[in-house]
């Protein structure tokens, strides 16, 4: 299931945290076995993993690298 949740796009994840979220609810408002309480709340924390590392990946990409050259039409 991770190697699946890691070829997901972003927006996909989200919306499957939302329906693994609500189902989650309703187990514990309806009532479930444990089996099925523990493997919805591990793919929920297996979700909310990627999306995590998705952010701190995001947040440790610079968009100010070396790469990036500024040449001046103007001279003096």
């Amino acid at each position: 299931m991770i190697q699946e949740i890691q070829t997901l796009e972003t927006a996909i994840l989200v919306d499957m945290l939302a329906a693994y979220t609500t189902n989650y609810s309703r187990m514990l408002k309806e009532g479930a076995s444990d089996k099925e309480f523990a493997k919805c709340s591990l793919t929920i924390r297996s979700i909310q993993a990627e999306i995590d590392s998705r952010k701190k990946k995001a947040a440790n990409t610079s968009t100010t690298g070396s790469t990036i050259n500024f040449q001046s039409e103007y001279t003096e």
